[in-house]
C-alpha cells in the first residue's frame, strides 16, 4: 500500500515487492520517540502496554499474539538480524511461502500440533464421517478434552479426575457443508457448544477446567496408540482452528502430519448412486468423493455460469447475447454481470445499432468508462480499480433519457439531451452473422474487424472471467449464451491471479536465451496432476537437452544422453505436488552440468550438448506457473517465441 498503484506498473510492483511476500494476519510495532532503540515486533510486553494505555486501548489490542512471518526490516538504516536482536521469545528463522490454515484429513489422517494453553476453541469443518475424532488435548487418560463426530452429531467429551462429561449438538454436522464450531469456557466453569453461532448445549463443571501441560501437543484426527484412547479416524476438512486466541497455521505449527493434504478444505458433496434418493442421517456412512482422495483437478471446481475469455493467436474469444430484439434495448433495460481480471485494460461490452449508434463499456488501471454514442455522446466514468483479480459487479441501466453505470453498488447517472424519438432509438440488425456486434451484445471481445479498431480500445492481451450475466432479469448461463471461439468455464468464485494456466496439452517458449556459462532459472508452479513436464531445455535446433518432469511422487530428470536421475524430497520419501500450493524449481546451468533443485531437494546431471539454450514450459502439464526468473530477471510470458494454448494471467484460484 506504500506504493500508489497509479504511479507504478504491475511489473514494477512485482520487482519491488520481490517474489516472496507474506500475507500475514496482522502486525504490531511499537516505538518510543524519546528512546528510538525500544522497538517491539509481535507481542508487546504488558508493562509497556500499561504505560501507554491510550495507544493500546482499554481492551488491550495485543491480547492476541501475532502469528505469522516478517521479513528483515530496517531501523535507522540498520538491517534487523538475529545478531542485533536484544531478546527473542518463540521466534524461529525461516518462513514458508504460504501460511495455511486448512487441511484435509484422508484415510485415517492425523496431525500433531504445537502446544497452546487450553481455552476457547473454534474451527470450521466439513465432513461426511458418521463418527471420528477431530481434536484431542489432554495430560492423561484421567484429564483430557475430546472433540469428535459421534453418530452424526458434534460431541465434546471432558474428562476431569477420571469423570467424563459429554456435550452433544442437537443438529447433525456431517452433511458435507461447512459448519462453524465454537466451544466456549467461561470463568464460572460453564462450557457451551455452538454450531454456526447457535448454542446447542451447555454444562457447568464441578471441578473446574484442567490446564494443559506445556509439554503436551494438540492432536487432530486419528490418535496415537500410546495415548491409550480409542477413537475412529476423521475424514474431512478442518480449517481456521483457534485455541485460546492462538491461530494455528499448519505450515508453522504442525509437528507431524500423516495422510494430510494442506489447503484443501471446501464443501463436500455427498455421493448419491441413486439420483432419486436423498441421503439422511440414518443411512450408512458415506465415502468422500474420489476427487478429494486424489489430485484435485483445477477444472473440477468450475462454476456453470462463468466464462473464461482470452485471446489465442490474435483471435479473441468472446460471448454474445444474440437472442434479443431491438425493443429490449430501446427505452428501458437492465444489464448486469460480474467480471474478474488482472489485465491492464480491455473492452467489457460493445453493441452497435444498424445506424451506427454505439454502447461501449471499457476499463483501464484506474477507471471504468461507459460511452453511449447516439445523436450526442454521453460518457459516465467510475473512478476506481477493477483489475485486482477479484469479482466486481457491473450494471448498466437505461430508463428513457437516463443512463446509469453501477460498479460494486456505486451508481452514477447521466441524462441524455431530450431530442426526438429517432435520435434515441436503437435498432439491431436481424442478420445471423456470429461475428457481428450489431445483431447482439458482444461481451469481453469482438471479431477482428472491430478489435483492430484502435478507437474502440480492445486489448488482445485481455483475460477475464465473466459470470452472473443477465439482461432484464433473464440469466445467460452456459445453455443460453452464445460462445464465439474457445470459451471454457472459470473457477468457482471467479477469482483470477497473475499465474498462467496450462490445460494439460499446452506449452510455451519464453523469449529468452540461457547461456551454458553459470546461468540460473527459477520457477514456481502449482500442479493438478502428479505427472507432466514442467521445464525443458532446448538446443539451437529445438532438440530437448534436459527435461524436468513430475513422475508421481518423484521428480524425473532426463537428458539427451539417455540418462535419468531422480530428485529426492528433502526430509521425506516422496513429493506431493497437487496439494494446492506453489512448488519451486531451480536450475543452475554450467558448461557441462545442470543442478536441479525442487523444493529443497536437488541433483546434478551432466550435459553433452553445449548452449545457448531456450526454455519450454509445460508438456502434458496441468496446472499453473508464475513468470520464470532467469539470471535474476523476471521474464514475462506476454510476448513469447511460441505459445501453444497457455492462458496468460488466468490461473483460477480455488475456493476452499
Amino acid at each position: 500500500q506504500a506504493v500508489p498503484r497509479a504511479d507504478r506498473s504491475r511489473a514494477q510492483l512485482r520487482s519491488q515487492l520481490g517474489q516472496k511476500t507474506f500475507n500475514v494476519p496482522g502486525l504490531l510495532t511499537f516505538g518510543s520517540y524519546s528512546n528510538p532503540a525500544s522497538t517491539y515486533f509481535g507481542m508487546v510486553p504488558r508493562n509497556i502496554q500499561s504505560r501507554f494505555p491510550s495507544a493500546f486501548g482499554a481492551e488491550g489490542i495485543t491480547r492476541i499474539p501475532f502469528a505469522g512471518c516478517m521479513s528483515p526490516e530496517r531501523i535507522n538504516n540498520i538491517i534487523l538480524r538475529q545478531s542485533n536482536v536484544v531478546t527473542a521469545r518463540n521466534v524461529k528463522n525461516g518462513c514458508p511461502d504460504k501460511l495455511i490454515s486448512s487441511i484435509s484429513l484422508e484415510n485415517e489422517g492425523s496431525a500433531e500440533l504445537v502446544h497452546a494453553p487450553l481455552g476457547d476453541i473454534s474451527f470450521r469443518m466439513a465432513t461426511l464421517t458418521r463418527s471420528g475424532t477431530i481434536i484431542y488435548a489432554g495430560n492423561s487418560n484421567d484429564e483430557y478434552m475430546l472433540v469428535s463426530v459421534d453418530e452424526n452429531k458434534l460431541a465434546v467429551k471432558l474428562v476431569l479426575d477420571g469423570t467424563p462429561t459429554v456435550l452433544k449438538s442437537r443438529s447433525d454436522v456431517n452433511s458435507g457443508s461447512e459448519r462453524f464450531i465454537r466451544i466456549v469456557l467461561t470463568e464460572d466453569q460453564r462450557v457451551s457448544l455452538y454450531v454456526d453461532d447457535v448454542q446447542e448445549g451447555g454444562v457447568t463443571l464441578s471441578g473446574g477446567m484442567f490446564q494443559l501441560a506445556d509439554t503436551q501437543p494438540i492432536y487432530l484426527g486419528l490418535l496415537p496408540e500410546e495415548l491409550g484412547i480409542r477413537g475412529d479416524g476423521y475424514t474431512g476438512c478442518i480449517s481456521d482452528l483457534v485455541v485460546q486466541d492462538k491461530i494455528f497455521s499448519y505450515t508453522l505449527d504442525a509437528v507431524r502430519k500423516t495422510n494430510v493434504i494442506l489447503d484443501r478444505c471446501r464443501t463436500i458433496q455427498p455421493v448419491v448412486t441413486d439420483p432419486t434418493s436423498v441421503p439422511d442421517a440414518t443411512s450408512s456412512p458415506m465415502e468422500l468423493p474420489g476427487e478429494l482422495k486424489s489430485c484435485s483437478m483445477l477444472q473440477t471446481n468450475l462454476a456453470p455460469d462463468s466464462f473464461l475469455l482470452a485471446s489465442h493467436g490474435g483471435t479473441m474469444n468472446y460471448l454474445k447475447i444474440d437472442d434479443i430484439s431491438s425493443n429490449r434495448l430501446y427505452v428501458r433495460y437492465m444489464l448486469d454481470f460480474v467480471v474478474s481480471t488482472v489485465s491492464t485494460r480491455g473492452v467489457l461490452l460493445f453493441v452497435r445499432s444498424d445506424d451506427n449508434k454505439e454502447v461501449i463499456l471499457k476499463f483501464d488501471q484506474d477507471k471504468v468508462t461507459l460511452t453511449v454514442a447516439f445523436a450526442t455522446t454521453l460518457e459516465i466514468v467510475w473512478e476506481g480499480t477493477i483489475n485486482d483479480g477479484r469479482p466486481h459487479q457491473i450494471g448498466i441501466r437505461r430508463a428513457a433519457y437516463t443512463v446509469q453505470l453501477i460498479v460494486d453498488g456505486e451508481a452514477l447517472s447521466e441524462d441524455m439531451p431530450k431530442m426526438g424519438r429517432t435520435e434515441h432509438s436503437f435498432r439491431l440488425t436481424q442478420s445471423g452473422d456470429l461475428d457481428s456486434c450489431s445483431n447482439g451484445i458482444c461481451i469481453g471481445g469482438a471479431s477482428a474487424s472491430l478489435n483492430q479498431d484502435e478507437r474502440l480500445g480492445y486489448n488482445l492481451d485481455f483475460v477475464g472471467c465473466f459470470s452472473g450475466i443477465s439482461l432484464n432479469g433473464q440469466v445467460y448461463d452456459d445453455r443460453r449464451i452464445t460462445k464465439i471461439g474457445d470459451v471454457p468455464q472459470c473457477a468457482e468464485g471467479a477469482i483470477m491471479s497473475t499465474a498462467h494456466f496450462f490445460n494439460g496439452e499446452s506449452s510455451i517458449v519464453p523469449d529468452v536465451t540461457v547461456s551454458d556459462q553459470e546461468s540460473s532459472i527459477f520457477l514456481q508452479f502449482r500442479s493438478s496432476k502428479q505427472t507432466g513436464s514442467v521445464l525443458t531445455l532446448l538446443d539451437p535446433s529445438d532438440n530437448a537437452v534436459l527435461d524436468v518432469s513430475l513422475d508421481n511422487e518423484k521428480v524425473l530428470i532426463r537428458t539427451s544422453r539417455g540418462t535419468e536421475e531422480m530428485v529426492a524430497s528433502e526430509g521425506a520419501d516422496m513429493f506431493y505436488f497437487c496439494n494446492g500450493q506453489f512448488h519451486t524449481l531451480g536450475l543452475t546451468v554450467g558448461r557441462n552440468s545442470v543442478n536441479v533443485n525442487v523444493d529443497e531437494g536437488d541433483v546434478t546431471v551432466n550435459l553433452e550438448d553445449a548452449g545457448p539454450y531456450t526454455i519450454r514450459l509445460g508438456d502434458q502439464f496441468l496446472g499453473c506457473m508464475q513468470d520464470p526468473i532467469v539470471n535474476g530477471e523476471m521474464i514475462t510470458l506476454a510476448n513469447p517465441r511460441s505459445n501453444s494454448g497457455v492462458l496468460l494471467e488466468s490461473c483460477p484460484k480455488k475456493s476452499f
